[in-house]
């Protein structure tokens, strides 16, 4: 948000977010009684709701600043072989199958290919609110594509936010100006 008024000024601009096909993992959605996963905490979960919460972020992004000129879309970037799991950060069943899987992963620079796409491609500067795999359109699950959970993420990370002592910007007055 505190990009908003740059990326506006250089419209058409984009933005673009890495989320993760893991995001199919997130049961139930995202928690609204315990979005910061302060209960019940367990490490593939909360990072499933948070590739999710990426997602319904870009998707009510890009309805707000689409009629000034900057796109917004997420991404699945692939298994990319980074020290993930590599350092002792990921234990037990977790480390076992990063270290099992790791010959199966991609380079960072083939897990950058999707990202460079969306922000490079003149074939997808209009494109706006979707979710890229390969640099193609992905199929998004129904969580993915709730308009009303993305405007609900959207107000409680405002709530969130103000409560941290943040006053988040008025996107919509910005945006139908812009």
């Amino acid at each position: 948000m505190l990009l908003l008024d740059r990326l506006v000024a250089s419209a058409p601009s984009r933005v673009v977010n890495v989320s993760g096909l893991l995001y199919v993992l997130s049961r139930g959605g995202m928690r609204w009684d315990d979005l910061q996963t302060e209960r019940r905490y367990t490490a593939m979960r909360a990072y499933a709701r948070s590739k999710l919460a990426n997602i319904l972020f870009t998707r009510g992004l890009a309805r707000r600043v689409e009629p000034a000129g900057v796109t917004a879309n997420a991404l699945h970037p692939g298994p990319v072989r980074s020290r993930l799991g590599m350092d002792g950060d990921v234990m037990g069943v977790m480390g076992f199958g990063y270290r099992l899987f790791r010959p199966l992963q991609i380079s960072p620079a083939s897990g950058a290919r999707t990202s460079i796409f969306l922000a490079t491609d003149p074939s997808v500067e209009k494109e706006t609110g979707g979710y890229w795999v390969h640099c193609r359109r992905g199929h998004m699950s129904r969580r993915a594509q709730d308009d009303g959970a993305a405007e609900r993420l959207w107000t409680e990370s405002e709530r969130l936010l103000a409560s941290a002592g943040f006053s988040a910007p008025e996107l919509h007055a910005r945006s139908s100006t812009g």
